[in-house]
């Protein structure tokens, strides 16, 4: 089943937001455990300080199948995910169980995307 998403981050400056379309049925996963593991992810190769752009995180989700939309949807639901509240939630239990069984399972394929979009100097994000 297709959902729609708003990606933000509660310390963008204006609005930020990207939409995009993704089928959870096709994975275990769900976008924002795919979102948030990536973040941590980053964290874990570069530095805990960097903060991953809207755009990196829906370029990982397109290899699980999102598709990002030009727009807000109207007249459809979304689900946000807030890269701050949502990562925030994420440190304790979470990590501790979710984030090492999404990294035996995706850990090649984030680390080979990361890497490709740091040497390819995409890598969209802020390091402080």
């Amino acid at each position: 089943m297709i959902t729609f998403f708003r990606l933000t981050h509660e310390y963008d400056i204006g609005d930020r937001s990207l939409y995009f379309t993704f089928d959870e049925s096709k994975i275990e996963e769900t976008a924002k455990e795919l979102a948030v593991f990536l973040q941590f992810k980053a964290e874990e190769m570069f530095d805990n300080s960097i903060c991953l752009d809207h755009q990196t995180i829906i370029k990982f989700l397109a290899l699980f199948g999102a598709e990002q939309i030009e727009s807000k949807p109207t007249n459809v639901p979304f689900n946000t995910i807030d890269m701050y509240w949502d990562r925030e939630r994420s440190c304790g239990d979470w990590y501790k169980g979710s984030f090492g069984e999404l990294d035996k399972k995706y850990s090649d394929k984030a680390i080979m995307f990361l890497k490709s979009e740091a040497d390819d100097n995409q890598l969209m994000g802020e390091l402080d």
